[in-house]
């Protein structure tokens, strides 16, 4: 009997457990199927990295902040204009668009991976935005994605024709609890509760605001998605409407363009949160965009 022979007569009876042998070799380690290897190490040969948890893929929906960061030494770009005519002004104003518009020019950078610094400036009453985010938690596994950030920063109206400009009531500060989801591959939720402190800057007295955001993101593809947000407020004297938007989001090479349909103007955080004088009926919506660009250098 041949060599051969011997060799797999001594081995027929343990054939499973030798194919499944070598498919864990296979897998295990690479080339470990390679008649080039002198022998198999299970040592591993480096960390295991990480996967990462995606539930947003913005660091805002709309005007709301979810919990998502971009990495340590990257720059974010932002560019958002709200049309002040609506929409339902025709053709006259090019449905909105020939009016003039609320914009908002912003600039962040991250610190570390769960922490950002943002500052940036709207064209309504030269209002100046100071943004801190910190990612409190990101889920190791997938089944529990869930995201929790905190958002603190301050404003501050250096325009205003009602205050001047080193008055205190020309400052507002806010705190902002994140919390995020995902259902699925495609949809993304959130909440934001949201506290405002010097609400209505031109009102007597000082006033708070207590709100709470809603929105979610539906990805129909890893390019595009649809989006809804909703910042539920305490109706008052001056502000009697929620702010509500929706629209699309296009993402393509470090940028996002999103498509914006609002009842309310404002952008910057401490301007947004109280509310808008318009109602949600449609023909108060008006139309907007916000641009973000992520950069390194």
């Amino acid at each position: 009997m041949s060599t051969w022979s011997r060799f797999a007569k001594r081995h027929r009876l343990g054939v499973n457990g030798c194919v499944a042998a070598w498919i864990l070799a296979v897998i295990a380690i690479p080339g470990a199927a390679s008649a080039q290897s002198d022998r198999v190490s299970w040592k591993r040969s480096g960390a295991a990295s990480e996967p990462k948890i995606v539930v947003f893929h913005s660091t805002h929906v709309i005007n709301l902040p979810t919990a998502e960061t971009y990495q340590k030494g990257m720059f974010q770009f932002e560019l958002s204009h709200r049309f002040v005519n609506a929409m339902s002004t025709g053709y006259d104003t090019f449905y909105g668009m020939d009016g003039p518009a609320n914009i908002r020019l912003g600039l962040g950078y991250a610190v570390t991976d769960d922490v950002t610094l943002t500052l940036a400036r709207s064209n309504l009453r030269g209002h100046v935005e100071l943004l801190f985010k910190w990612r409190m938690f990101r889920p190791r596994s997938a089944g529990l994605p869930v995201h929790l950030g905190l958002v603190l920063g301050g404003g501050w109206d250096t325009n205003s024709p009602l205050q001047d400009a080193s008055s205190h009531r020309s400052f507002q500060y806010f705190a902002q609890f994140v919390a995020n989801t995902r259902i699925g591959r495609s949809l993304a939720l959130g909440v934001v509760p949201s506290y405002l402190y010097n609400s209505i800057p031109e009102s007597e007295d000082v006033e708070h605001a207590l709100t709470l955001g809603l929105y979610g993101q539906y990805y129909l593809s890893s390019l595009m998605s649809l989006m809804l947000e909703w910042n539920v407020i305490e109706p008052g004297y001056y502000v009697k409407y929620d702010a509500f938007a929706w629209g699309i989001e296009l993402e393509t090479g470090g940028h996002s363009f999103k498509l914006v349909f609002t009842n309310s103007t404002h952008l910057n955080t401490p301007q947004y949160l109280p509310g808008t004088v318009n109602s949600a009926a449609p023909r108060e919506w008006r139309f907007g965009f916000n641009i973000t660009r992520l950069l390194k250098f």
